[in-house]
This record gives structure tokens, sequence and C-alpha cells, in this order.
């Protein structure tokens, strides 16, 4: 065989690989993205995300991720801590295969943040926030990790925040998250999915935080809910009647 025919064939051979490898990444695309979520979004938080689906529409430049929801830590009583339904992405199509991948636009639409103090007196907003400054400050993946994200705009609306706490039984509390917009979320020269994920969660905690300050449930941070309500029932006798019955409606007794 000629040295020419030898050369042309493995440049055929070449580019049907480059082929493969494409196809295989568009077809594949929706399970790579969910993947990346559930890996990086776990190692931000420091407890376990979970995505029921993802949709990438590469064509169009569109994207939905449905039912991503981020686990409470240890020590609380509900699974969840952050529920985000629906999310839609625009991504700038013309970036796919460059590095940072540029997305213009990601909105979250009524995403449910429970806000839950337990019965020693700790938050979970709070443990997660501190898992993922921790992680931003040195803790997540080296500079080499794969491809960098670029967000230009960021945009979470119409959110609620349920308050749970352990001294206070009954009926939880709640309160609006309010709109939150971010711009060039890891900068121009993009960062990792992990440090993106730490950039997003970290503002929505702290709207959760600022939330519950407001309602004044971050009074009964750092006490034991038993202790409290041991307290509150000693002082019962000594309240009057009315005294007595409000403590009472209070404390669930």
């Amino acid at each position: 065989m000629k040295t020419g025919s030898k050369v042309l064939i493995a440049v055929i051979a070449v580019v049907a690989v480059v082929v493969i490898g494409i196809y295989f990444l568009i077809s594949n695309i929706d399970s790579i993205v969910k993947k990346g979520i559930e890996k990086y979004g776990s190692e931000a938080t420091g407890t376990k995300v979970t995505v029921a689906s993802v949709r990438i529409g590469l064509r169009e430049g569109t994207g939905t991720v449905s039912g991503l929801s981020v686990g409470n830590p240890k020590g609380f009583t509900t699974s969840r801590a952050f529920s985000l339904k629906d999310v839609s992405i625009d991504l700038d199509t013309s970036s796919i295969t460059k590095d940072p991948v540029v997305i213009d636009e990601i909105r979250v639409s009524a995403p449910k943040v429970l806000y839950e103090i337990n019965n020693s007196g700790k938050a979970n907003i709070n443990i997660i926030k501190d898992n993922v400054s921790s992680y931003a400050g040195g803790g997540g993946p080296s500079e080499g990790e794969g491809k960098k994200i670029l967000i230009r705009r960021l945009i979470i609306e119409d959110g609620e925040v349920e308050i749970n706490i352990a001294a206070l039984p009954g009926k939880p509390q709640s309160a609006s998250l309010g709109r939150i917009e971010l711009t060039n979320v890891g900068g121009e020269g993009g960062s990792t999915p992990g440090e993106i994920a730490a950039q997003v969660i970290r503002p929505l905690a702290n709207r959760a935080i600022q939330a519950a300050a407001q309602a004044g449930a971050t009074r009964y941070l750092g006490q034991e809910a038993d202790k409290l309500k041991e307290g509150a029932s000693e002082k019962l006798e000594g309240l009057g009647e009315k005294g007595g019955e409000a403590v009472k409606k209070l404390f669930g007794k």
C-alpha cells in the first residue's frame, strides 16, 4: 500500500473517532450534566445533592434542570434543605467547545428552603454555608480539573423559606426569600463547576438566614430545645392563668 493511501486511511480513522466522540457527547449530554451537578454540588455542600432530570438542547441553546434538591446535614428531621423545582438555562452555543463554557442566563423559579434549628440549637443552612465556604476556600478541585464555567446572569425569584425550630413545635413559619440576581458568576475567566456551585449556594443560604433572622428564629441558635422547654414549664405556675396559657400554646403543651 502506498504511503499516501496509508495517510489517508489514518486521517479518515481519526475523523471517524472524533465524530463518534462528538456524537457520544451530544447524545449523553443530559446524563453528563446531571452527574456533574450531583457530584460537584454534593462536594460543595457536604450533603447529598440529587437531580430528577436534565434536558439540554444544544441546537437551541436551552436547557432545563428539574427536581434539584440539596439534602440536610445529619441531625435534622427532614431530608432536604433546598428544593429547586425548575431551573431554566440559556447557553451560548458557540462556547460549548471552548473554555470557559458560557451560560447567558440561569433562572430559578419558586425555590423552597427549609431553615431548621434542631434540638441542639444548630441551624442546617448555617452548616451548609460553612461547608460551602470551606470548599471554596481550598477544599475544592484543583485548577486544572475540567472545563470552567461562566454564568453571565443568574436569577432566583419567588422563593419561600420555611422556618422550623425544634424548641417551638407546631406549624412552621414561612417567609419570602426575595429576588436574587447575580452577574458574571465565575468571573470573566470562569470557575470550576465546584466553585460555581459554592458561588451560587452561598447567596441563597445568606438570604435564607436573613429571612430567618427577620422572623426572630435566630434567637434560638445555640440553645438546646429540651432545656428551653424545661425552663418554660418551670415558669408556668408563676405567670398567672393568661400568661401560663400563652406559654403553653407557644411550646405546644
